[in-house]
């Protein structure tokens, strides 16, 4: 039901034909395109990727279900208990693990060491003991969580690697960074690379499935300083998802109008438009929930559906199960974010009152109690910053611009993790516009091309000269006439 709004599945097309391609790099590469999307662009800047039915190219769509999008239900069930809760997640969670996989004699799974992967790890031991498991954690120099991930590395016995990534990785001619955004046809995530070293090695490992935990924060509950934001918005609840947006966009508007040229530049509520169409959450609490399934997961998705795709590997997303979707989003709001005293009316702070009163995922550490121990199960979310602040430092960022797209090379007011979006669409840019204009200039159309001037060039001349013989024979004619 939600294979393509969460973008497991995905089917574009060119505006005006009715051809469908499952690849768009492809499809764009064989076709090309007449310019970039302003959609696209504007998208990128504020939600990491071109969101809805939208993609970075100007004669391409994406194919969008809205039916999905009000499949979408919260808080219907009122009399059931967080044990019984707890009981049929579990058994949905372990079914959806079955079914990715299946005969695979050797599983990789993607381990940071936190309560999502860490639950994965400890499942697939217990349902597949004779099998073998791979476990991989990406770090930086100075910053990893590898204290976490050799824990639940050792406490399974799973065959464990680490790879310490740092400035070449992302930015050196030998990065991955073209060719992910060659295969995904759109700039990448900051996570995205690091994804694809640890799926290279889960390759070269000869891994049957690569799992991954992405999804879990976003179906139980993970993002609790959001789920809060409700408490400081005092307006209308049908302008809740403005006010959202104006909470959640990675670049501000005015940064975005300071060095984007104004007809690569949209209005972004107009890129989510299409939602105002769809049955809202009448419960305010749970139209963050909505927002973040619509809009955030399938980047995140993207991102990780992306580096398993270049890497050979088909989809691993266990958490995005319909069955499992369907079954949590019905359980009460408390059993996803779980406030230790009464939430009040109004709260300007709420990320400190999330911090301090709030259990965030309290369903999925519920189930997790028989799997994993507490000093797994409760501690501190880091998440996986890249240092791109300490690298600009070092070496800052500095990058001649494409000047159709970006006004101006001055980046002095973007912060180091917003040089990165630039960086990352400038590359972008230079990795597709071969192919902009109407008609894509790879290799197989090239020397199509020549071929056919060739010919037509010979013909040109053959003619040249045919019509000069005839000019030079008639006026040997006339001179020979007038001389006799």
């Amino acid at each position: 039901m939600y294979e393509m709004m969460f973008g497991l599945q995905n089917r574009f097309h060119k505006i005006d034909e009715q051809i469908y391609y499952e690849n768009l790099s492809q499809a764009v590469c064989k076709n090309g395109f007449s310019d970039y999307s302003a959609y696209g662009i504007t998208s990128f800047f504020s939600f990491r990727y071109p969101v809805l039915h939208w993609t970075m190219f100007d004669d391409f769509r994406r194919k969008s279900h809205l039916d999905s999008f009000n499949s979408l239900r919260f808080d219907t069930r009122k009399d059931i208990s967080i044990s019984q809760s707890a009981t049929i997640a579990e058994y949905l969670l372990i079914e959806s693990i079955k079914k990715k996989v299946q005969n695979a004699r050797r599983i990789g799974i993607l381990l940071s060491g936190g309560l999502d992967s860490s639950l994965l790890v400890a499942i697939c031991k217990r349902l597949y003991p004779e099998r073998e498991i791979y476990t991989y954690s990406m770090g930086f120099y100075g910053d990893d969580e590898f204290e976490y991930s050799r824990e639940v590395a050792n406490r399974f016995f799973t065959i464990h690697y680490e790879k310490v990534l740092d400035y070449t990785d992302f930015f050196d001619k030998d990065s991955l960074m073209k060719a992910l955004i060659k295969h995904k046809a759109a700039p990448l995530h900051p996570n995205e690379l690091p994804l694809a070293y640890a799926e290279t090695q889960a390759r070269k490992d000869c891994c049957d499935i690569v799992l991954c935990g992405e999804g879990a924060d976003d179906l139980f509950g993970g993002y609790s300083h959001n789920l809060l934001m409700y408490v400081s918005f005092q307006g209308d609840k049908k302008d809740f998802y403005r006010y959202i947006l104006s909470n959640y966009r990675y670049i501000s508007s005015q940064k975005l109008k300071s060095i984007i040229h104004d007809q690569y530049i949209v209005d972004d509520m107009e890129l989510i438009a299409p939602l105002s169409l769809v049955n809202m959450p009448d419960d305010i609490r749970n139209i963050m929930l909505h927002f973040i399934q619509s809009l955030h997961t399938r980047g995140l998705v993207d991102r990780g559906a992306n580096a398993l795709s270049f890497c050979g590997f088909e989809n691993g997303f266990v958490f995005l199960d319909s069955a499992l979707i369907d079954f949590v989003n019905s359980l009460p709001f408390d059993y996803k974010v779980c406030a230790n005293i009464p939430v009040p009316q109004y709260i300007k702070d709420y990320k400190y009152f999330s911090d301090k009163y709030c259990i965030a995922k309290f369903l999925l550490k519920y189930i997790a109690k028989s799997y994993l121990p507490e000093s797994i199960i409760n501690r501190v979310k880091k998440g996986f910053p890249v240092p791109f602040a300490l690298w600009d430092k070092k070496k800052p960022f500095t990058m001649d611009l494409h000047t159709q797209i970006f006004k101006s090379n001055d980046l002095s007011c973007f912060t180091a993790w917003e040089k990165f979006m630039i960086y990352n669409l400038n590359t972008f840019v230079e990795v597709f516009d071969k192919y902009r204009g109407g008609v894509a200039l790879n290799c197989a159309t090239y020397y199509k091309s020549l071929l056919v001037l060739t010919f037509y060039s010979f013909t040109f001349f053959r003619l040249l000269i045919l019509f000069a013989l005839f000019v030079s024979y008639v006026a040997c004619l006339y001179l020979r006439a007038y001389l006799l």
